[in-house]
């Protein structure tokens, strides 16, 4: 493992320029999009494989990193979101709509592998997996009535 997890950006490069030159053979766009989740699950699975559960679970408490955390994704991205649209897209509805679920809907996965390859805390990082997750499901509807009320 402690070769992977030196090498671990190389091999994320790899991948890309691997994925691209595959892309470019004839038939292989035509069952791409079926080999993206498995590929993603192990990814995933690798950036998780190394959490340790006590440090998981010392991450859950760390409510000033989950606070901040869900400042700027559920109150700070939609208010940004908004006001970006009504400024620049107001007679642009549908392109303003897909700002709106751009901003408002934090990646639930894909940062925990950027995380891992920055060396960073993936721990405190996979914490706030739930809250994101849940919260973008639940206040997905609200930012689309903010939207359609300030004039999209």
């Amino acid at each position: 493992m402690e070769l992977v997890e030196k090498y671990q950006t190389v091999f994320v490069l790899v991948a890309i320029v691997g994925g691209l030159a595959l892309g470019q053979i004839g038939g292989v766009p035509a069952v791409a999009d079926r080999l993206i989740l498995p590929f993603l699950m192990v990814m995933l699975f690798a950036a998780f494989a190394g959490v340790s559960f006590s440090r998981l679970r010392a991450a859950f408490g760390n409510r000033r990193v989950v606070g901040s955390s869900l400042l700027v994704n559920f109150i700070w991205s939609p208010l940004l979101a908004v006001g970006l649209g009504a400024l620049f897209l107001r007679d642009h509805p549908a392109l303003w709509v897909g700002l709106i679920m751009l901003l408002v809907t934090p990646c639930t996965d894909w940062y925990l592998i950027f995380t891992d390859v920055a060396d960073g805390d993936v721990p405190l990082a996979t914490s706030i997996l739930p809250y994101n997750l849940v919260l973008q499901l639940v206040l997905l509807p609200v930012y689309s009535a903010l939207h359609v009320s300030v004039g999209g």
